[in-house]
């Protein structure tokens, strides 16, 4: 048995004493500022704070640091917000934050190109947000569907459709003082737990991301760089409500009074549609949290379903409308469910019952 071998712990206090020795720690240890010559050939600037060298490719002053204030700035609502990317399920923080070699096309790389003598690889330059914004979303193997037909980090800009990368998007809305969403699906952020994932995410201007699921760690990392991660009701997508990341997104609701488990209110407005989607309820992992992860339920476009039922209806086409019931699923077949029930008592019950609700 092991239990027959294994020493006690006074057989293992005694092998230690003897052979873990002071002098060990200060042969190896009592001239260490002096032995390593290329540190000390390394030099100094004095005083104590840091002198950030604006020319350094591997680190620089991060600029959510710059310029803190005392005081927060109070919570405000999203208004007129365009879809950077467009994603799908599992997108994991290597699709979002890449650590492996930056590919010379991209924008890290044409930063890079008259930078530095070589690009090295995102996680050796994980110190200097000039590279790792512009690496964020950058995974070769990303795909925005906003951009259909693309690989890598690439989205159109909105409303004239301009196709380039995510990051020179992003910038250009910054121009144009546009906020951003991001809209996924399940899974979003799984993988390690990269803090680059979710500081590149704020510093592209990104105020919400809209998921069906979240990894628990990123979704938090996001709360902490002040990015509002919402989900959809369970079981809903951005595809099954019928989002093509091309609408203006408004989010209401937003303020100092912000609570767990509160109702918001999402507006997704397109051309000439107008499509409203509200919570059903928050996680409840985000209790405290300032701000919070809601889970989202798409209301059907009723006016629209409403609208073109009233229409057979009042021209006589009473039985293709009623039939028309079958692919409307509530709250439209529920309102039109009535309206048939309005116009058979007024014209002597000639509309059939046809309606079978879901």
């Amino acid at each position: 048995m092991l239990a027959d071998i294994w020493p006690t712990h006074e057989e293992v206090k005694n092998v230690v004493d003897a052979c873990v020795l002071p002098e060990m720690f200060q042969k190896q240890y009592g001239n260490v500022w002096k032995q390593n010559e290329k540190w000390n050939a390394i030099e100094l600037t004095g005083g104590e704070l840091y002198d950030w060298n604006d020319q350094s490719t591997y680190i620089q002053e991060p600029p959510f640091l710059l310029d803190l204030k005392r005081e927060v700035d109070p919570i405000r609502p999203i208004t007129g917000a365009r879809c950077l990317a467009l994603l799908g399920d599992s997108t994991t923080t290597d699709h979002i934050s890449p650590a492996g070699a930056i590919a010379s096309d991209s924008p890290a790389g044409k930063f890079l190109q008259n930078a530095a003598r070589d690009f090295n690889s995102y996680g050796s330059r994980r110190g200097n947000d000039r590279v790792m914004t512009r690496g964020t979303f950058a995974n070769i193997r990303i795909r925005n569907r906003l951009a259909p037909g693309t690989e890598g980090g690439v989205t159109r800009h909105l409303p004239e459709g301009e196709a380039m990368s995510i990051y020179d998007a992003a910038m250009k809305y910054k121009e144009e003082e546009v906020p951003l969403v991001v809209l996924a699906g399940a899974e979003y952020g799984t993988g390690s737990s990269r803090d680059w994932a979710a500081k590149g995410t704020f510093l592209l201007g990104v105020k919400a991301v809209i998921a069906a699921s979240y990894e628990r760690i990123h979704r938090s990392n996001l709360v902490m760089m002040g990015v509002l991660p919402l989900e959809f009701e369970a079981g809903a997508t951005w595809q099954s409500l019928g989002l093509t990341g091309e609408e203006t997104f408004e989010i209401n609701g937003l303020d100092d009074d912000l609570k767990p488990l509160q109702k918001l209110t999402v507006t997704a407005t397109a051309a000439e549609k107008h499509q409203r989607f509200f919570d059903d309820r928050a996680d409840r992992h985000a209790r405290g949290a300032r701000l919070l992860p809601q889970r989202w339920h798409f209301a059907n476009r009723t006016a629209e379903a409403v609208g073109r039922i009233t229409e057979q209806l009042q021209t006589g086409k009473r039985i293709e409308a009623s039939k028309k019931l079958k692919t409307e699923g509530p709250p439209a077949g529920t309102i039109a469910k009535e309206l048939i029930a309005q116009f058979r008592s007024q014209n002597d019950a000639v509309v059939p019952h046809c309606y079978h609700g879901r």
